[in-house]
């Protein structure tokens, strides 16, 4: 979609003859709109104002935004502040959507799983775990009912084809409607854990040492 957020009015550069034409656009108002900029690597809801279009008789819509309030430079530097900690933060994050698509994650997560922004956002987030497909339904389900899960183990396949054992905290944030918006999740690393209890089972298997001398 083209961006006209730092432009007047549509409207204010068309001739006469178009402008009765411009009026009759289907528009929408005020949306609130999940938007990723070149400035940031996180995204934000802004409300836009979107103008609906055809392109002659072919199927093909044109969308057109314009930001209704753009934000000032003070609020733009305190918003680049507080983005910098969340995008280079020593825990992983993501948000997911309601159908489990990647809409955003932090450079962390992307170096742990060695993916880049275009592999990774977007994409369904069992591309990522194949092997725990009835687990990220399970993980869904509870979610969905309103519940926040902690240190839940999740295997993920990194870009190389590692597997990484990872441990998920998450809950939903909400829509003023009641309906889901996105998750938030939080991802550390299992592997140490992982690693004490292989070495502490393979401790309890060893054969006892006989006290009887020969």
């Amino acid at each position: 979609a083209r961006s006209l957020q730092e432009t007047p009015e549509v409207k204010d550069f068309l001739p006469a003859s178009d402008l009765e034409e411009w009026e009759n656009v289907p528009q929408l108002r005020g949306v609130k709109t999940l938007v990723l900029g070149s400035r940031v690597d996180f995204p934000i809801y802004r409300k836009y104002d979107w103008t609906l279009s055809s392109e002659g008789h072919s199927a093909r819509v044109i969308c057109a935004g314009r930001m209704c309030k753009p934000s000032s430079e003070v609020d733009q530097e305190e918003e680049s502040s507080l983005l910098d900690f969340l995008n280079n933060a020593p825990i992983a994050m993501h948000w997911l959507s309601g159908t489990g698509h990647v809409l955003w994650c932090n450079q962390t997560e992307l170096n742990v799983l060695g993916y880049t922004k275009e592999e990774y956002f977007g994409k369904p987030i069992m591309d990522f775990c194949p092997d725990e497909q009835d687990l990220v339904l399970e993980i869904f389900k509870t979610l969905g009912s309103g519940n926040t899960i902690k240190d839940v183990p999740v295997r993920f396949r990194t870009k190389d084809g590692q597997i990484r054992e990872l441990l998920i905290d998450s809950n939903v944030n909400w829509n003023a409607d009641g309906s889901f918006r996105h998750t938030r999740c939080c991802i550390r690393d299992d592997t140490n854990r992982k690693v004490r209890e292989e070495r502490l089972q393979s401790s309890h298997t060893l054969p006892t040492p006989s006290r009887h001398p020969p």
